[in-house]
């Protein structure tokens, strides 16, 4: 779009600078259009290490899931029929974890 305001600047250069365009308007339209297509590539960059870190982080995040849940099985058998086996179960794990960061929260807030 850049590119087609520049071509009509460059076709229209005589009329516009009548109505009071600068006579270097086309050449700063062409440093715009660069710098764009810079911060663009940049951009891109950004996003696809964020996707590579992503992909990364979800591998690890899968060993650890799998490692939990094996220590997670394996606890729920050993403590079986009694109150130690719910500190076994994933879900009331996350469930206290939560309430424990949320305390957390409210002690700083104060």
């Amino acid at each position: 779009k850049v590119e087609a305001v520049k071509q009509y600047v460059t076709s229209n250069q005589v009329l516009l600078e009548a109505e009071g365009m600068s006579n270097n308007f086309a050449t700063t339209l062409a440093d715009f259009k660069d710098k764009l297509e810079t911060k663009n590539a940049l951009q891109n960059q950004y996003m696809n290490n964020l996707k590579q870190l992503t992909e990364a982080n979800t591998v690890h995040y899968n060993a650890l899931y799998g490692f939990i849940s094996k220590i997670a099985t394996k606890g729920k058998l050993v403590f079986k029929n009694t109150v130690t086996q719910d500190e076994y179960t994933i879900s009331k794990s996350i469930s206290r974890m939560r309430a424990a960061r949320l305390k957390g929260n409210d002690k700083n807030a104060a």
